[in-house]
């Protein structure tokens, strides 16, 4: 029902910023009828709502604004307008957009350079198919972005040198600069584009990087090391593995398993008895490449495992081994009592589908009907859907619709509507539990009492700000700290000059608190340091929450920024998977 009243607004309200408020919330709720409002929004007076308009449009996949889009980012007088249109309409995947982003750098206008060569870095050059359409990109303008003063840009050149391979020689000339670069990230994005390109002196600068102090750099060798055979590489990471650092080691494992036969029939198998959580769960993620009699004696031994991402892994291994030794495992983790497995389990069988599947979902999602962990219980009821014909999952699918969990039953809805046609939303009945004033005083009078907070964690102190438009994300946090949930709990994701996340009690991504909270999507961008909520969906937030390492303008609108780092991002830069979070000290105001 909000889609035509928001439109109303975006074309009707004299405030302007109600009208950008519109646009915006038109593109987040992906209201595609809203189409032909905001394309008539790119023309408002309004320098604000234009830009909003350009965003939403992109957001929603309307290729068909494509050119008047592409028009804003050359033509418009605002330069934020421009800016917000070049930040976006790389998702539209049109040649118009990439041709302009390519006219803006070569009209020199400095305040545009960073969102231009953004736009290029993110456009998807493989999946034009007409590859004719396609601009080139002048050697000048990439040697320049290469050598440009902002890293941000020089991490792009990088990200556009994989993207478009603009030949041999400069692709050469180009990497050989960046990966000299003195900055982390640039150092990160020119491995990741070397490696893909097949860069002449590649193992010369993996071998380099293996050896970096720079931990993220360090570690995005490790996760691209696989891709090389050289006995020098070899004999570094088996340095390596036995070093230390678990992470390093848990990726120094998976890069030797992936390009050593021998390190595979000889080795492995005595690395799942590792006293190293990380390691063994490499140990299990590479048991794949062993062959049967062997390899489902090991799996059962992963399986047992006393740590959820080793048996997490073992599970994985066995959806994509496949064949009926498998499928019979997969069905007996059906029936399991941790939530992962089934899921992981569900998801597999819903692609195989052995005698047997449909009962064996159905009795799977009973089980986890009561479960708060979502993510689990989403895995279960889609691999459901997948048995259309099958009247025990179908029945088990419409039970869904009365799922504890909403967001359960809006999924349920949602299949169901996939597979009959029929509109089930007045069975998905109301959000409940939703706060009221009291609730939000309560939260915005916490977050000003307690407007900071120190993650001290066993690499060092992170220092984060809360932010008031997320009042009700800033405040689960804190009350969250407040019970020492935080305390013990390992950083368990890294993604170099990406991300680093933490928060899941688990210690393998699936965990989190016995309840939810609301996505507070709000306008604020994702820069270098902002602290945002983890999701596996819609309003599914719960524990998890991530620091940006770099400016992740993607991200803007998808998940929710309720803190910024004001203290420690030089911590966050050197934090690895396995890291603990020792405490959170909540600081409080002075009175």
């Amino acid at each position: 029902w909000f889609g035509p009243e928001l439109a109303r607004l975006l074309k009707e309200d004299e405030d302007k910023e109600v009208r950008a408020a519109a646009a915006f919330a038109l593109g987040e709720a992906m209201e595609g009828d809203s189409a032909d409002a905001l394309l008539a929004a790119t023309a408002d007076e309004s320098a604000c709502a234009r830009g909003a308009a350009a965003e939403a449009l992109s957001k929603l996949g309307y290729t068909m604004a494509a050119p008047k889009l592409a028009g804003l980012i050359t033509d418009d007088p605002d330069s934020e307008v421009r800016r917000m249109a070049l930040l976006s309409t790389w998702r539209l995947g049109d040649p118009s957009t990439a041709k302009a982003a390519l006219e803006v750098l070569g009209g020199g206008s400095h305040e545009l350079r960073r969102p231009a060569a953004y736009h290029l870095a993110r456009f998807p050059w493989r999946q034009v198919k007409d590859k004719k359409s396609l601009p080139d990109i002048p050697s000048t303008i990439l040697t320049s972005l290469a050598e440009d003063e902002d890293p941000e840009v020089r991490k792009c050149a990088a990200r556009i040198i994989a993207a478009t391979e603009p030949g041999k020689d400069l692709s050469d000339q180009l990497l050989g600069k960046l990966l000299g670069d003195a900055d982390q990230g640039v150092k990160v994005q020119a491995l990741s584009a070397a490696a893909g390109i097949g860069y002449t002196g590649f193992d010369k600068t993996l071998l380099e990087s293996l050896k970096s102090d720079l931990p993220h750099v360090k570690l995005a060798a490790l996760r691209l090391a696989g891709n090389s055979g050289s006995g020098e590489i070899v004999s570094a990471l088996n340095e390596i593995l036995n070093g230390p650092v678990s992470a390093f080691a848990a990726a120094s494992l998976t890069a030797l398993a992936s390009s050593n036969r021998e390190f595979v029939e000889t080795r492995l198998e005595q690395y799942l008895d590792d006293e190293r959580l990380q390691v063994r769960a490499a140990a299990a993620s590479s048991l794949g490449k062993l062959p049967e009699p062997e390899l489902f004696e090991l799996l059962q031994k992963a399986l047992a495992d006393k740590s959820a991402p080793v048996r997490n892994a073992a599970a994985e291994i066995l959806s994509e081994v496949g064949g009926k030794q498998a499928e019979a495992t997969l069905l007996s983790l059906l029936g399991n009592d941790d939530p992962v497995l089934q899921a992981i389990a569900a998801g597999a069988v819903s692609r195989l589908k052995p005698e047997g599947a449909a009962e064996a979902l159905a009795g799977a999602y009973r089980i986890v009907r009561d479960d708060p962990n979502y993510e689990a219980k989403s895995e279960i009821i889609r691999a459901l859907a997948a048995f259309k014909e099958d009247e025990e999952a179908q029945s088990a699918l419409k039970e869904a619709l009365s799922d504890p969990d909403r967001n359960a039953r809006v999924l349920a809805a949602t299949l169901l509507r996939g597979i009959d046609g029929k509109d089930r939303c007045d069975q998905i009945g109301p959000i409940s539990g939703l706060p009221g004033k009291d609730y939000y005083r309560e939260a915005i009078e916490t977050i000003r009492r307690f407007p900071k907070a120190v993650i001290k964690t066993t690499g060092g102190d992170i220092t984060i700000c809360f932010s008031e438009q997320a009042v009700l994300t800033a405040y689960n946090f804190i009350s969250l700290a407040k019970d020492d949930f935080y305390d013990g709990i390992a950083i368990h994701r890294v993604v170099p000059d990406f991300v680093v996340q933490a928060g899941c009690p688990r210690g393998d991504g699936w965990g989190g608190p016995p309840h939810s909270i609301r996505c507070e999507i709000n306008t604020l961008r994702y820069q270098r340091g902002s602290v945002g909520m983890a999701l596996a969906g819609k309003d599914t937030g719960g524990s998890q929450w991530f620091i940006a390492i770099a400016p992740q303008p993607h991200l803007d609108g998808g998940y929710t920024i309720f803190a910024n780092v004001s203290e420690g991002m030089k911590v966050a830069d050197t934090l690895l998977p396995g890291d603990k979070i020792v405490d959170v000290e909540l600081i409080e105001v002075e009175k």
